[in-house]
């Protein structure tokens, strides 16, 4: 069971399995660009490669089954892609 305001530090597929279905009213998130990103002074981001992407299908079909109907899921991407 999942306590109401409290962050939990866990992975995020495995968080969201001790989810019920249809019980998060919005999801904010800004995940790896998984681009191999750099900004202006060549710096960064780490594991943002695409061959580290085992974990976006799982992670969206998770999403995906705790959002209730006609709710929101904000994502975060790169602007360069």
């Amino acid at each position: 069971m999942i306590n109401k305001n409290i962050i939990y530090n866990k992975n995020c597929i495995k968080g969201m399995l001790d989810l019920p279905d249809n019980s998060v009213q919005m999801i904010l998130t800004d995940p790896p660009y998984l681009v191999n990103y750099k900004d202006r002074l060549g710096r960064s981001v780490a594991n943002d490669m695409a061959s580290n992407s085992d974990w976006l299908i799982p992670a969206f079909n998770e999403m995906y089954r705790v959002l209730e109907n006609n709710r929101y899921a904000v994502v975060f991407y790169g602007w360069n892609e």
